[in-house]
């Protein structure tokens, strides 16, 4: 799934991809493969996610003293989690609950 998912985004998204983050020595695509596969997406589903989450990564004001990896980390998978986790709603017919949270379903 990495390789396809590298294949179908552009160029400066693919080197953000690439970038090593603070967890194990691993890329950052590491880390979206495995929320992709926790979800069951495709890697056609997966890509319009990671590239919300890379207009957030790139529009987002980061204090000076902020590193890299935490930027990556905490701004860009974040968001894509995000993305993952608002698309899973409708793949396995979530509810909202009374209580506000979202009850999922069989599909």
């Amino acid at each position: 799934m990495k390789d396809e998912i590298l294949e179908l985004v552009p160029g400066p998204v693919r080197e953000l991809l690439q970038k090593e983050v603070k967890d194990g020595n691993r890329c950052l695509i590491d880390l979206v493969v495995d929320d992709a596969t926790a979800y069951g997406f495709e890697p056609e589903q997966v890509v319009p996610c990671i590239m919300a989450a890379y207009y957030v990564y790139e529009s987002t004001a980061y204090p000076s003293e902020m590193e890299e990896e935490w930027k990556l980390s905490l701004v860009f998978h974040a968001a894509n989690r995000s993305a993952m986790k608002l698309l899973s709603y409708g793949k396995y017919k979530a509810q909202r609950s009374e209580s506000g949270w979202m009850r999922y379903a069989n599909p």
